[in-house]
């Protein structure tokens, strides 16, 4: 489906000492910036892939993340180190460096996204998550079919997509950052560290509906810059000349979109695992095999783009301060009301009056007094139901 160059005249172009024998190619001239690299803004737009997989490895490491996940952001590492390689020199070998890890990453994410209450799928699913796909890339290698490959990995895209969409309406609490949930060894039933922080629908939908969106938006860029490669594109970029024909590049929009909608989508998995082994019954089986259990979660924010599922202690600070900016808004939502001055949007205030602590201490506060009245009505409904059954005795 993409625009095919002619080896030849690359070759010709560059004073490389490589042959050019990539079985693709896009529609970004070659060599034309600097002789040692032959799409220049199709190499350079890998690097925030890069960046964002290296990352969330980070961060994966830093909160104890499961190894799927760890893996998954390395997957997306590799797969812009790949594709760098790849636009950056044309080889056949540097294109199979691209295309791999595309497809044996899109497998760690079938993986992580099915049934997130469970440890791991079931083998003979291991076998078909994995499998076809290996079996897909030795077809590929011996056929070199571009096509072939290109609906693999569509294919195994879609897939991915389906089943973070079903994962986020089922286990993304609309309303509640805190809920009952087994308590983590040492603790006793009603403290506060009984309770545990989830991830809210708000964040857990931002995430899977920002990484979808994100990505489309990029296949859109890849197949605009397919399509119209030389009827629109060539003339207008020989029209603007340089630097001005960079901003008609439409497989670094590509590359750029699809690796943060690609973080996002790997983040957003992280929030439902996090959320499936605090909440679901039945993630009892799960929870004896995941190694320590369910966790505090929250998300945070850095860069103000970036997102980063939080686990443990952390989580439970992030969620209070979560906690009281909304309390602060609503205070000012329903001041607003009250003096007819409502506006027709929430208004973003942070209670900045309110220290952590304090804020600490109303949320554990007001956890125990749920856990007490709780306790306090379960007795009452005892007494209530043994003098009942006295009334009918004596009568």
């Amino acid at each position: 489906m993409q625009p095919q160059h002619d080896p030849a005249l690359a070759q010709a172009a560059g004073l490389h000492p490589w042959v050019i024998d990539s079985i693709a190619n896009w529609c970004e001239s070659d060599f034309d910036v600097v002789w040692f690299i032959a799409e220049f803004i199709n190499t350079l737009s890998n690097i925030p892939m890069i960046l964002l997989g290296l990352y969330g490895m980070y961060n994966a490491r830093k909160y104890g993340y499961e190894a799927r996940f760890l893996l998954g952001y390395a997957a997306l590492a590799f797969v812009g180190f790949g594709s760098a390689a790849f636009h950056g020199f044309l080889t056949y070998r540097a294109q199979l460096l691209d295309e791999t890890p595309m497809v044996v990453g899109t497998s760690l994410y079938i993986y992580a996204a099915f049934q997130p209450w469970r440890a791991r799928p079931p083998m003979w699913l291991n076998a078909i998550i994995f499998g076809v796909p290996a079996l897909g890339i030795a077809v590929y290698i011996v056929n070199r079919d571009v096509d072939f490959f290109q609906t693999l990995y569509g294919s195994m895209a879609a897939t991915v997509t389906a089943q973070i969409a079903f994962n986020s309406r089922n286990y993304f609490d609309r309303a509640r950052r805190v809920i009952r949930a087994p308590a983590p060894a040492g603790t006793t039933p009603g403290s506060p560290h009984s309770t545990i922080t989830v991830i809210p629908a708000t964040l857990g939908t931002w995430l899977v509906t920002r990484g979808i969106a994100s990505y489309l938006t990029g296949f859109a860029f890849w197949i605009a810059d397919n399509l119209l490669c030389y009827s629109h594109l060539i003339p207008l970029k020989t029209a603007l000349g340089y630097p001005l024909r960079f901003v008609l590049e439409g497989h670094g929009y590509w590359h750029l979109l699809s690796g943060y909608g690609t973080y996002l989508v790997i983040t957003s998995m992280v929030a439902t695992r996090a959320n499936a082994l605090a909440r679901s019954p039945l993630a009892a089986r799960a929870r004896r095999i995941v190694k320590g259990g369910a966790k505090d979660a929250a998300v945070r924010f850095d860069y103000a783009i970036i997102p980063v599922v939080v686990l443990g202690e952390e989580a439970r600070e992030i969620t209070l301060e979560q906690e009281v900016e909304a309390y602060g808004r609503g205070k000012a939502e329903m001041r607003d009301h009250a003096e007819g001055t409502a506006r027709p949007k929430p208004i973003t205030r942070r209670m900045s009056s309110i220290s952590l602590a304090d804020s600490q201490a109303m949320l554990h506060k007001s956890l125990a007094a749920s856990s007490v009245a709780t306790s306090a009505l379960e007795e009452t409904s005892e007494v209530t139901q043994r003098a009942s059954r006295r009334t009918r005795d004596s009568s």
